[in-house]
């Protein structure tokens, strides 16, 4: 529904993987800033190219936002008490911020993968009970005055 492909949502999970904590929460510092080399290993491995080009479908599809550092590299600055002052790296806030509105998406594509299954379980049905009509008319060389009665003989 967002138009993003399977590798950008594994460069999401590996993103979601340097979060330090389990939720997503405004009370903490929502900005992970792993390296381009850590964040393709935890995306099993993607080349460094399709990682860039991922990232920016993210950022595109406002699933994450950069945030830049003066240099462009990726880090956080700690105060004297070693909590977090300023993160440079990509933002969740974006994640967090559309929560329910991805939620409401999941549970759409959830409805359409079981609709789609029951469509599918139908259809097999259907195939099975003509093969079983086309075996018997056979069978019994019922002759018949259709297209198919005429592709069958």
């Amino acid at each position: 529904m967002l138009g993003l492909r399977d590798r950008a949502l594994a460069v999401l999970n590996a993103l979601l993987s340097f979060y330090p904590d389990q939720e997503l929460s405004e009370q903490s510092n929502l900005v992970v800033f792993p390296s381009n080399a850590q964040l393709a290993i935890r995306a099993n491995g993607i080349a460094g190219t399709t990682l860039r080009e991922n990232l920016a479908l993210l950022v595109q599809a406002g699933l994450i936002q950069r945030n830049d550092s003066p240099n462009g590299k990726r880090y956080a600055r700690k105060g004297t008490d070693g909590v977090i002052e300023t993160a440079y790296g990509f933002s969740l806030a974006p994640l967090l911020a559309r929560a329910e509105e991805l939620a409401i998406m999941a549970q759409h594509v959830a409805e359409e993968g079981r609709r789609l299954r029951i469509i599918k379980e139908r259809i097999t049905i259907t195939r099975r009970d003509i093969r079983k009509l086309i075996t018997a008319a056979v069978e019994e060389e019922l002759r018949g005055t259709g297209k198919l009665s005429r592709m069958l003989l």
